[in-house]
């Protein structure tokens, strides 16, 4: 599009602001797991065994969101284990986990570990083609002081995929929130699923009353998620969240394209503008991308949303 007086780092510079500005609307399960929504691009918060761990984001390999874990075992009992949760028996002895699970191939297990002691606590299987649900409580051993949940294929080649991970101690007030989220005022409101399917609508749901605060005791999250009615059922909240930016040439971003070209163009007049003291021929044209990228971003609704970032 442009070619005189525009740089390459003119063109990089455009278009990390554009995607920097950009964020989109997205529904998040609440929970104590690291990356539990499988929403990360990478795969180093979970811990490999046995299994060749990737993200997809094929149309039927994710429940909700862009991405879900694919866990691919290359022997029998094969998985991915989570960040270590710490956890105190005393008082929080009783736990509940739920996961949407596909087994494309064989049978899908999800299983509470107990770090400190090597050993299971609980677990629960998934044998269908199909989504579906695992879902259910446990106590903590009394000794117990790391938690962890391991993502499993049973047998060896069992082809497995895994969203919405969520565990959380029964009646809990306070559960940390994502290190993605930029500002407390992003959590747009949480909801309880309705029992039946947790992709209810939220006019359908139950809608819980929260606070969102800073979280001073945790060097990794900046907020935390405030229930003052306790967290009893599965729970979602909805927030708006940045699209991945890119920084070498085979970084991917999922960003609607016409939108992104658009800023990028819009941003990079506006460079020139400046460089060449207000040359009207390049007021002209951020005027007119200006326009044309304001028309693209509202057309996609909630899945693109402008934060005033720069």
């Amino acid at each position: 599009v442009f070619t005189k007086d525009v740089r390459y780092t003119d063109l990089e510079e455009a278009l990390y602001q554009t995607l920097r500005s950009l964020s989109y609307e997205t529904r998040v399960p609440i929970g104590f797991a690291v990356d539990g929504d499988m929403e990360s691009s990478v795969t180093t918060d979970w811990t490999p065994s046995n299994t060749t761990h990737s993200k997809v984001t094929g149309v039927d390999t994710h429940w909700s969101g862009q991405r879900s874990s694919r866990v691919l075992a290359t022997a029998a009992t094969g998985y991915i284990q989570s960040t270590t949760i710490f956890v105190d028996p005393t008082w929080s002895p009783s736990w509940r986990v739920r996961a949407n699970v596909r087994a494309d191939i064989g049978t899908a297990r999800l299983i509470a570990w107990d770090v400190t002691n090597a050993a299971e606590i609980e677990s629960e299987d998934w044998a269908e083609r199909g989504w579906g649900v695992l879902d259910f409580t446990f106590a903590l051993p009394a000794t117990c002081k790391a938690l962890a949940f391991r993502l499993m294929g049973v047998a060896n080649a069992d082809d497995t995929y895994w969203d919405n991970l969520a565990p959380w101690p029964v009646g809990c007030t306070d559960v940390p929130l994502p290190d993605w989220l930029l500002d407390r005022l992003d959590v747009r409101e949480v909801y309880q699923s309705d029992g039946d399917t947790d992709r209810a609508l939220f006019g359908r749901a139950t809608h819980q009353r929260f606070d969102v605060l800073s979280d001073m005791a945790n060097p990794n999250r900046q907020w935390k998620l405030y229930l003052p009615d306790g967290l009893y059922q599965p729970s979602y909240f909805r927030a708006t969240r940045a699209y991945p930016t890119v920084s070498l040439d085979a970084d991917t971003t999922f960003a609607p394209q016409d939108v992104v070209e658009l800023g990028t163009a819009m941003r990079t007049a506006g460079i020139m503008v400046e460089r060449l003291g207000g040359s009207a021929e390049w007021r002209a044209k951020y005027r007119k991308f200006n326009r044309l990228y304001y028309i693209a971003r509202h057309s996609h609704g909630p899945q693109v949303i402008s934060r005033n970032t720069g």
